[in-house]
């Protein structure tokens, strides 16, 4: 009798521990309930913290609602940002497509002003125009990444000042610390969606400024049915010129009628300290030589008197990077131009 009863009690122990581990302990391979929550003391609470009655609580209340709100939109700007690049990268295949084709037909020659060009022509003008919106599209953007990144920042800076606030409990500092970190995190975010957003831009404008004087000279080819024909942009000299070397050929002018009236590829203006060019610079090169192998570029220092060593100084770095770029030295041409309406030191760069 007392082996019976002794089988009964252990099985009843047995039974008792298994409806513990299926009711009450944590699955090994996971659970359905949300990952936010977690058992404090026997009840649930919310991972992010509960409100813990105090001043500082009600601060990280109002800084919780802040960040989600900076968050929200720094969502929205990100899938912008992918509608805009989306929108580029489209319009410049179609750009690309469309300007292949008029040059092919160009290059085997055709009749004077062929209407289907023409009609070509103003496709290639939309793609400009679209190029255009989309820059502006870009500065636009920016503004309000840019407005995030201030508020995110004021934010951290709110969060910190508040470990100060006396009155605090040891769960406060813990949500503040949380608090922190993600707000830190998030500005890193946002200044680099900026940076990129900026650099876009920059590449955009240039080849635009590209888009613009290529059209221009397809319109002049068209009328008279080829390339040979019309009359080249910058006349081409036998030997590129160093500044600051002993043996460079420095053509200067002062003659506003000689200098050269078409747009230029590329202009960058030194009025402070650490410009930053070199990206617009490539894009714009590579875009050239990518429509013709052997294009021409004219560097051009533009100054007034006192900014002409300055410069010319930015003119032979500039010739430097072109050549790093891949361009044939001889097919680089340096010279300077006085302006007395240039306020500071230019460089311009033409092609043909």
């Amino acid at each position: 009798m007392k082996k019976i009863t002794i089988k009964l009690l252990t099985f009843s122990i047995v039974a008792l521990t298994c409806g513990c581990s299926y009711n009450n302990f944590p699955s090994l391979i996971g659970s359905s309930q949300d990952e936010n929550v977690v058992v404090r003391s026997g009840s649930y609470e919310d991972a992010k913290g509960s409100n813990t009655g105090t001043f500082v609580g009600q601060k990280i209340i109002a800084f919780r609602q802040e960040l989600e709100q900076i968050k929200i939109s720094h969502q929205s700007n990100t899938e912008e940002l992918k509608r805009i690049t989306k929108n580029i990268a489209a319009n410049a295949t179609q750009y690309n497509n469309t300007v292949g084709s008029i040059e092919s037909k160009l290059q085997i020659g055709t009749t004077p002003g062929n209407p289907n060009l023409y009609n070509m022509l103003q496709q290639v003008q939309n793609n400009v125009q679209t190029m255009s919106m989309n820059a502006n599209a870009l500065n636009n953007l920016s503004v309000k990444v840019a407005n995030n990144a201030t508020s995110t920042a004021y934010l951290v800076d709110s969060i910190r000042a508040a470990f100060n606030i006396s009155g605090a409990v040891d769960e406060d500092h813990r949500q503040l610390r949380s608090l922190q970190n993600e707000a830190e995190q998030l500005l890193i975010t946002i200044n680099s969606i900026n940076n990129e957003i900026n650099n876009d831009s920059n590449r955009q404008q240039q080849f635009l400024i590209s888009a613009q004087d290529q059209m221009s000279q397809l319109n002049a080819a068209i009328r008279v049915g080829n390339f040979k024909s019309s009359e080249p942009i910058i006349k081409a000299k036998s030997k590129p010129v160093l500044f600051g070397t002993k043996d460079a050929s420095l053509k200067k002018t002062t003659d506003n009628n000689a200098f050269l009236t078409s747009k230029p590829l590329f202009i960058a203006k030194f009025n402070h300290d650490n410009i930053s060019y070199k990206e617009g610079l490539e894009t714009a090169v590579k875009a050239a030589v990518n429509r013709k192998s052997n294009s021409i570029f004219e560097v051009i220092a533009v100054s007034n008197i006192n900014s002409a060593a300055k410069a010319q100084q930015h003119a032979s770095k500039i010739f430097e990077e072109i050549v790093a770029l891949g361009v044939n030295p001889n097919n680089i041409n340096l010279n300077a131009k006085n302006s007395p309406q240039t306020k500071t030191a230019e460089v311009w760069i033409f092609v043909r």
